[in-house]
């Protein structure tokens, strides 16, 4: 018989006290159970303790004494599948140090809401299976992003990714290819030149960046290329795809496979912003939240992992740099702020379109001098033909272009003729092109092409075998032209493809074909995923929480009425400080277990012992070294050197820097805990 899943958690949970050393162990019983009898059995204690957690009462105080900190962790081990410290710490590093969060897990665990799964090696985190029904209510991930007193903002921001302003831009680099410096960034002649046309620089900065590592341009020494075929197939994905690959790739160099991972998680985030919009530091946590959801659907087989370990792309990705790149290009844009001043941001409607937009309505007009004015109404699918051969002169609402000889010649080079030009004109333009127009491309043409200079492979055959060459459907699809009679260029890919064509028709006796040009097939970016929507509602009232202030006032009361010593007291008031007394029960005097929690001098063994129990529990260690310098203070790696005199202990100080310390000549050690704040 096959276990429930819920059963097989609270296996995992028995099994975290059974392996506990026993000094923690007991510390925790006598915590809950009071005093307990020698000779004792583990599992009988646990089971006892089993018993204490599934009373209503005590499961009702402790959700009630759950901070909104608390709740926010809890959310994020109850939801997110293999959550470790580390994880956590990146989850929260914009509002909480990484030693008072690790002191907030080491509370969460005293209070029996979290505990770690022993056969995991990374110390993952699990909630308490036996408070799964009281914790419900209370726990979801909205409480990661939740904002109040939101005022709205309307939305009057600059998107870069509108079909319209992306061609202007291509066709701004296209017609400018020394515009980089060879770092990538914009040279001082290009932000010239861009500030008269664009409202604002940084974010085409940021775009051209994108387009970069998306294959789309290539930077090459001196210039930087358009990638028309890569651009083709990216102009028919859908806006909100676009939005998403552009996002992620300006923000850091990745493999391919890593790129759609990261394009799918911020495709995702996109389609679960509210409309009430989130801060920064909240895009940010939704950004690794969802990344940590996606991690578990992908492949983890060997084969997978050989896979993207052999792409060897060290890769700077970073999430924070996303969101910025997202708010610079304005896919999301200020619609509020909060109670504290700080903007909340959404996606810009347009970058939400999951659906490429195509008409053939005709949106251009050419006057006689070659100025045109194009309007909005074309995908990008449909202007990038018209850019190739046009100059832009202006961008607006309505973009202002011009038919000039340089942008024509540009056309020329690309593969057009004056009349798949003229052709390409007309499709979109209201009226019919200028005569004057006309004349000019004409002239143009004949002056471009009275000259010629071809690259590729050449045939030359008989009179007889030409008609031959033009009549054979495989071969004639491979003429780009008759240079003269009997003489075809080809655009063949490489050796191989040409001697298997003419192989076909029994021309194999050419003999070896020399090296040309070679052109790799263009692959489209990877398709993503529907996204599955994260639905973030407004946070849970707080009221619902006043309950906790009547709790600790009660037990208070409690305490203040006991017959205690000092030291009884100092013990039982740290622990309802820390939350971890949810019922009187446990405010028996009698039932304080003392620990020593110093050691000083020449006491070696005592400072071992003060050492290695804080090792187990994870305990924060202050160590005096020198009376003339602040004691150090870290929580406890490893001991080094245990069996010999110069034995260290390896701290991990609040500003994440390893320490090593020898444990012999320090002056005093001692055992301490961190304040928490549960406001």
């Amino acid at each position: 018989m096959e276990l429930s899943e819920r059963t097989k958690r609270v296996i995992a949970w028995r099994e975290h006290f059974e392996l506990l050393p026993d000094d923690q162990f007991l510390t925790i019983m006598h915590t809950y159970l009071g005093m307990i009898k020698t000779p004792y059995n583990k599992q009988k204690l646990i089971e006892t303790l089993s018993s204490f957690l599934r009373k209503e009462e005590i499961q009702k105080n402790i959700v009630s004494l759950l901070c909104t900190q608390d709740r926010q962790i809890v959310s994020c081990v109850s939801f997110i599948s293999g959550m470790t410290e580390k994880k956590l710490s990146a989850l929260f590093a914009d509002t909480q140090l990484a030693s008072v969060l690790h002191e907030r897990l080491v509370n969460l665990e005293e209070r029996l809401v979290l505990f770690r799964l022993r056969n995991e090696r990374d110390g993952v985190y699990a909630v308490n299976p036996l408070l799964d029904d009281a914790l419900a209510p209370v726990l979801s991930l909205d409480t990661l992003f939740a904002c109040k007193n939101v005022q709205p903002v309307k939305q009057n921001g600059f998107y870069v990714l509108t079909d319209a302003l992306l061609a202007s831009f291509v066709n701004y680099v296209f017609s400018h290819p020394d515009c980089c410096k060879a770092d990538g960034s914009f040279k001082k002649k290009t932000v010239d030149d861009l500030s008269q046309l664009y409202t604002t620089v940084p974010a085409l900065s940021v775009l051209c960046k994108a387009f970069c590592e998306l294959s789309l341009f290539h930077q090459e020494e001196k210039e930087i290329s358009v990638d028309w075929d890569r651009l083709l197939l990216f102009s028919r994905m859908n806006p909100l795809v676009r939005s998403s690959y552009v996002a992620a790739a300006s923000s850091g160099h990745l493999s391919r496979s890593d790129l759609r991972v990261k394009a799918q998680s911020i495709q995702t985030l996109l389609s679960s912003i509210p409309e009430q919009g989130l801060s920064r530091k909240a895009l940010v946590r939704l950004c690794q939240v969802l990344q940590e959801l996606q991690g578990s659907t992908l492949s983890t087989g060997r084969f997978a992992t050989l896979l993207r370990n052999s792409e060897n792309v060290s890769s700077d990705f970073s999430f924070a740099s996303c969101v910025d790149s997202c708010i610079v290009m304005g896919i999301v844009q200020q619609v509020g702020q909060d109670a504290k001043g700080e903007a909340l941001y959404a996606p810009f409607s347009d970058a939400l379109a999951n659906a490429v937009s195509v008409s053939d309505v005709r949106v251009m007009e050419i006057d006689a001098s070659g100025r045109v004015t194009l309007m909005p109404g074309l995908s990008l699918e449909q202007l990038l033909p018209l850019v190739q051969c046009l100059s832009l002169q202006q961008v607006d609402v309505a973009m202002t272009y011009a038919i000039e000889k340089h942008s024509v010649f540009r056309a020329f080079a690309r593969g057009f003729t004056d009349k798949t030009l003229l052709e390409t004109l007309s499709r979109f333009c209201r009226y019919e092109i200028p005569q004057t127009v006309r004349v000019s491309v004409e002239e143009w043409y004949a002056a471009y092409t009275s000259v010629m200079l071809y690259k590729g492979y050449v045939l030359c055959v008989s009179q007889k075998m030409s008609a031959v060459i033009l009549n054979t459907p495989e071969l004639s699809c491979h003429v780009v032209k008759e240079l003269a009679s009997g003489v075809f260029l080809f655009d063949f890919n490489s050796d191989e493809e040409a001697e298997e064509v003419l192989q076909k028709i029994h021309l194999d006796e050419v003999g070896v074909v020399s090296v040309s040009n070679r052109k790799t097939q263009v692959l489209p970016l990877p398709s993503l995923q529907e996204p599955s929507v994260l639905h973030i509602e407004p946070s849970l009232s707080d009221s619902a929480f006043d309950e906790s202030k009547t709790v600790l006032s009660q037990l208070e009361k409690k305490l203040a009425s006991l017959s205690t010593t000092s030291d009884q007291k100092e013990i039982l008031t740290e622990r309802l400080e820390r939350r971890i007394i949810v019922s009187e029960s446990q405010l028996n005097p009698d039932c304080v277990r003392f620990e020593r929690r110093e050691a000083t001098g020449m006491d070696y063994v005592g400072k071992m012992h003060i050492v290695e129990t804080a090792l187990q529990t994870q305990e924060l260690l202050e160590i005096l070294v020198d009376p003339q310098l602040p004691a150090v203070r870290g929580y406890p790696l490893e001991i080094l050197d245990k069996k010999t005199s110069e034995a260290q202990v390896r701290l991990r100080l609040a500003s994440g820097e390893i320490q090593d310390i020898l444990i012999g000549p320090a002056l005093k050690i001692r055992k301490t805990k961190l304040p928490l704040d549960f406001n």
